[in-house]
């Protein structure tokens, strides 16, 4: 059954071959493509992916291709006023170890969090 749906997914992955380009998604130009030329994930799966039922992954072309710092996301959540995505994060437990400084920046710039 797996060789059938994953030879199914890369059937229909390729059928978008022309739009997805696996290195648009790369941060730094040294990093292994996050999927794979088949639309697979190139992720090491751990012991602890094991308890997962499902696992949902999204492709998002990042802009600028380079990582934020914790500030810049700060700042930036700040100058769109949007802090939504951010705060229902923490609301639901959904957490990063650069949150704190976020939350720092946003205290002191805008009093919120």
């Amino acid at each position: 059954m797996y060789s059938y749906i994953s030879n199914r997914w890369a059937d229909i992955y390729l059928g978008y071959a022309k739009t997805l380009n696996p290195e648009s998604y790369r941060v730094h130009e040294a990093e292994i493509e996050t999927i794979s030329k088949l639309g697979f994930l190139n992720i090491k799966w751990t012991d602890q992916m094991d308890e997962f039922d499902l696992l949902l992954a999204t492709p998002v072309i990042p802009k600028p291709a380079r990582i934020l710092a914790p500030v810049e996301i700060a700042d930036r959540m700040i100058q769109s006023n949007y802090f939504e995505y951010f705060e229902k994060n923490l609301e639901n437990g959904i957490s990063t170890g650069d949150d704190q400084e976020i939350m720092d920046r946003l205290k002191k710039k805008v009093n919120r969090i």
